[in-house]
């Protein structure tokens, strides 16, 4: 992040082959949250495609911190990300 390079995750939570899977998300010290949000990935089949469904959730747990946190999240994402995740699968 802005030419750091900077380490985040923490454990597995749901693991469903082809499905569905969930981990939190906590950034290293002294970036860190006090406590973790959680991003969940979720693939939908539909025709001959997939529906890709990716929420970044419980930035309610960070109580005080919820709305600037939130927002620079909101603000972060775009279209980038999809194009990225595109060109991994095809």
């Amino acid at each position: 992040m802005n030419g750091e390079r900077r380490h985040y995750g923490r454990r597995v939570l749901v693991v469903e082959p082809e499905r569905e899977g969930s981990f939190e998300s906590q950034w290293d010290a002294p970036y860190s949250w006090p406590v973790p949000t959680f991003w969940t990935i979720r693939l939908t089949p539909h025709h001959d495609a997939t529906i890709v469904q990716i929420d970044h959730h419980g930035f309610e747990r960070l109580s005080a911190m919820v709305a600037d946190n939130l927002q620079g999240h909101e603000d972060g994402w775009n279209i980038k990300h999809l194009e990225v995740l595109r060109g991994l699968v095809e």
